[in-house]
């Protein structure tokens, strides 16, 4: 464990000891060690990726609508779909 030691409670749960660590750092990134830094950044990445496939998607319908049928069709295609 980076910058401190853990150790299992009864429940089976880590409780990680810190050295030297602020109670800031603890308070806005309570992540501690380097597996954990690695879910954090590859499930962190994945959301990213979706919510800019989601939006590409979203914003590339509307400027297709827009072009083939007209801005009014964009209030129907809303209440309809």
């Amino acid at each position: 464990v980076r910058g401190g030691s853990s150790n299992e409670t009864n429940n089976g749960a880590k409780q990680y000891n810190q050295v030297g660590g602020s109670a800031i750092r603890n308070a806005l990134f309570p992540i501690h060690g380097k597996e954990e830094v690695t879910k954090f950044l590859l499930i962190g990445s994945i959301k990213f990726f979706v919510i800019l496939a989601l939006t590409l998607t979203r914003d590339n319908k509307d400027t297709m609508v827009v072009t083939e049928c007209g801005a009014e069709a964009i209030a129907f295609l809303k209440v309809s779909v």
